[in-house]
């Protein structure tokens, strides 16, 4: 086997190794507002913390997920503690390291029983639950997810989205309603491990894939002084 077949297989072994949500979408779904209409949990709040948690899944392999924690304030929809860790699994291409919310934001949450959003994209990867003792932060396969920029300015548009009025909220193309000013934060996510063992897969696999390109290159020189001049 050349050097080149050896380097592609040790990249791929290791990349089946990383975290899996880099990996759940092709391309983006459109987002549906009115997808808040299922929604076990609807309320205003700002988030408190962030965190990205690596899990192992039941093959080893490190499969990451988030939790919001929120403190609440307007509820439209259900009955909420004044602290609501949602998790949050994003079933787009990855976790993001920051996130970029308003104060307070607008949330939309399902119970982790209640059936999921249609898919709309080509296809998705769906990964296993790993928290399914919280609320579950509502998302279609590979769309947005339901952080949403939110006012007390909007409170009666909200309730008519909720009532199955219309609603200017939020347009087809994207654009909330007018005439209201958002105060935007960055939250960074703050990384830990539940399963030291996931870490340590990614490093030894790592480790793997020099030994192997190390053998590989003595091989060849080995080769080359073996033969004649």
């Amino acid at each position: 086997m050349q050097l080149r077949g050896v380097l592609a297989t040790g990249l791929a072994l290791f990349a089946s190794f990383l975290p899996a949500t880099s990996f759940a979408c092709i391309t983006s779904a459109p987002f549906v507002v009115e997808d808040m209409r299922e929604a076990d949990a609807v309320f205003s709040g700002r988030v408190t913390s962030y965190e990205i948690v690596v899990s192992e899944s039941e093959f080893g392999r490190p499969i990451d997920h988030g939790i919001i924690t929120v403190a609440v304030d307007d509820v439209f929809r259900g009955e909420l503690p004044a602290s609501v860790p949602l998790y949050w699994g994003n079933s787009t291409f990855a976790l993001p390291d920051e996130l970029m919310v308003t104060e307070p934001s607008l949330f939309a949450a399902v119970n982790a029983d209640s059936p999921g959003l249609p898919l709309r994209a080509p296809s998705a990867t769906i990964f296993p639950n790993a928290r399914p003792d919280l609320l579950q932060l509502m998302q279609a396969p590979c769309s947005g997810s339901f952080v949403l920029p939110y006012a007390s300015a909007y409170r009666s548009e909200v309730e008519a989205l909720l009532r199955g009025e219309p609603s200017s909220y939020l347009d087809d193309q994207g654009t909330y309603a007018e005439g209201v000013d958002l105060e935007w934060t960055q939250i960074a996510a703050i990384r830990r491990s539940e399963s030291p063992r996931a870490v340590w897969n990614g490093v030894l696999w790592l480790l793997v894939l020099l030994a192997v390109l190390a053998i590989m290159l003595a091989w060849r020189g080995w080769r080359r002084r073996g033969k004649p001049a």
